[in-house]
This record gives C-alpha cells, sequence and structure tokens, in this order.
C-alpha cells in the first residue's frame, strides 16, 4: 500500500496506528470500515447498513522484541476503542488470519 494514512482516513471508523517507544518503531494496527467483502454471516449477504457498522483488522505487527510486554495487546484495545467509541459506532470487528506476523 503506497498511501496508508489517506487509505484509511476515508472513513471515521477506520484507522492506521503506529506505536514507538521514544524513536524506536514498536509495531503498528490498521482496521478498515470502508470495504465490502466481510459478510455478516458465513453465505449472508450484508445489507448496505450492515456494511457501514462493521470492520476488519486488515494489518497487525508488532516486533518480536516487543511482544513479551504485551505491546500488541495495548494496540489491539486501541483500536477497538477506537472502532467503538466513533459516531456511529462499529458493531463488529473481524480479523483475517494472520492476526500478528
Amino acid at each position: 500500500m503506497i498511501q496508508p494514512k489517506e487509505y484509511y482516513a476515508r472513513n471515521p471508523g477506520s484507522g492506521f496506528f503506529i506505536c514507538e517507544f521514544g524513536q524506536t518503531f514498536v509495531g503498528f494496527i490498521a482496521i478498515d470500515a470502508d470495504h465490502s467483502d466481510i459478510n455478516t454471516r458465513p453465505g449472508s449477504q450484508p445489507t448496505h447498513t450492515q456494511e457501514r457498522t462493521k470492520g476488519a483488522i486488515r494489518h497487525f505487527y508488532v516486533v518480536e522484541k516487543y511482544r513479551a510486554a504485551s505491546i500488541q495487546d495495548d494496540l489491539l484495545r486501541h483500536v477497538i476503542h477506537h472502532a467503538f467509541q466513533r459516531s456511529p459506532p462499529l458493531e463488529f470487528i473481524v480479523f483475517s488470519p494472520p492476526v500478528l506476523s
């Protein structure tokens, strides 16, 4: 992806978040709330309303040496808070494995 900041700024439920410790890169997570490829239930076709109320974790990475400190939990908690505190909030979030590289 060439311009992740612009892509994830298209929808208020979407976001691209980078975690740093001082000047050191630790990890990132991205949630996409502006897509049409996630079904509500296997085999079902989501309605237009459902399309606006769901999100998908598209990218999730934490540098291995920081994983023992559970930074990934903090990143995930942050993106969940972001998704459910927006107006209107997302109804659910799905993960597309593998979640953590």
